[in-house]
This record gives C-alpha cells, structure tokens and sequence, in this order.
C-alpha cells in the first residue's frame, strides 16, 4: 500500500492499483496548527492502525518503535474538552494504560523544566501498543505536540547493530535524526532503553529541545539501569 495525497485534514491510503482502502482524518493532516481538543481520530482502531503501519516503514525499525507509539497514544487520542492539570494527568482506565509509576515519576519535572512554559503536558502514563511497554510523556501548544517515548530494550536492540550513523553527539550521547511526513524523530540510546522524542516542530527546534533534553533524561534512566 502507499499513501496516495494528503488533502485538508485528510490522509487516504490506497493499494498500488489504485483501489481507495481508508481515508483517514487527524492531526497529522496539513493544517497549518492545532488546537486543544481539536483533534478528531480516525472512528476504527483498523485505520489508525493502517496509517501508523505506513508511516513506520518510511523509517528503521528502532526509530519506528517511538514513532508507532507516538501517533497511537497522542496523535489518535481523544483528549478532553479541558486541558488537564498537573494533578488531572493520571489516566482514565483504558486497556493498556496506567499511571506512570514513582519509579519514573522523576521524568515529569525534568521534562517540564526544559520545554518552553507555552507547552502543557497532556499526558503521562505507561501504556502498551503492539505488546510493548512504553514510558510516555507527552505536551502540547497551540500549534505543536511532542512526545518523550521511552521503552526497554529487547533481544540486544542497538542503533549500532542496524547500522545507523549518528547524527550529532551532545555530551557524550550519540543522537540519530529521521524525518518522515510532518514528524521529526531524535532518538539515543543507554544500557536498556530507548529513548525517542517525536514532534511536529521544524528539524532545527526538534533538534534543540532533543539536546536539551537528552543528557537529564540519560542521566535519569543511568539510575534504572538493570
């Protein structure tokens, strides 16, 4: 299948001889900014799962795994009408969704200490998509989301072993860099985790906040090393 055009607020994806297979309407359209609770997700978990497998292979498989998470969890989420509270951010039960646990609770200050105050978390929580557990912290503006998707390795996953080359070093921290539709993907890796950080800001302000980022957040995981 291949994505065939992406017309206001809409992504439709097609099979090669044409045949229209699902049209799918949300945030990652090319509308010009977005708004708390503006979001509207695709009505099937098939669609939206469509669009993430799409999307997904237009990267490596290690920086998909923040990407898939990212567009299922915050993208395709359906917020409420008022943004939560720092207090409010404990999810509503959902399969495969739970409160970030005091174990890495200690992200959320980090997190918010270095992104621009113009940004509310609007979620924070450990969840599963596809089998595999995420650690999620996600923000919004009025015009922007990002994501801090953090997972456990599994099976010796490596950067290295897929052979990518880094695209910039900060502190010590080898950083990997992709592009893909309107996301811009900054990822690293230490001993167990992956960490991803996903928006729709240009190249250069991702790539800011990814260092900013980057050298807490490692030091933070250093202490949750198996």
């Amino acid at each position: 299948m291949a994505l065939h055009k992406r017309a206001f607020g809409n992504t439709v994806v097609h099979s090669e001889n044409g045949k229209f297979v699902v049209t799918i309407t949300a945030a990652f359209s090319a509308l010009p900014a977005i708004t708390w609770n503006s979001i509207s997700p695709p009505a099937s978990a098939s669609s939206q799962d469509a669009y993430i497998a799409l999307v997904s292979t237009r990267v490596g498989a290690l920086m998909s795994i923040g990407l898939k998470d990212h567009i299922h969890c915050s993208v395709f989420r359906k917020y409420p009408r008022k943004l939560p509270t720092t207090e409010e951010l404990h999810p509503t039960p959902e399969e495969g969704i739970k409160a970030i646990s005091p174990q890495y609770a200690g992200l959320i200050p980090i997190v918010r200490s270095l992104v621009p105050e113009t940004y509310r978390m609007t979620l924070a929580h450990q969840c599963t998509y596809k089998g595999r557990e995420f650690i999620h912290l996600s923000l919004m503006d009025k015009s922007n989301m990002l994501s801090l998707v953090i997972t456990r390795k599994v099976n010796r996953e490596s950067f290295r072993a897929e052979d990518m080359l880094p695209a910039l070093s900060e502190s010590g921290i080898r950083m990997y860099q992709v592009g893909v539709q309107r996301f811009e993907l900054s990822a690293f890796e230490t001993s167990d985790y992956l960490v991803n950080f996903t928006s729709d800001l240009d190249k250069r302000r991702n790539t800011e906040l990814k260092m900013a980022l980057a050298p807490q957040v490692q030091g933070f995981l250093a202490t949750h090393e198996l």
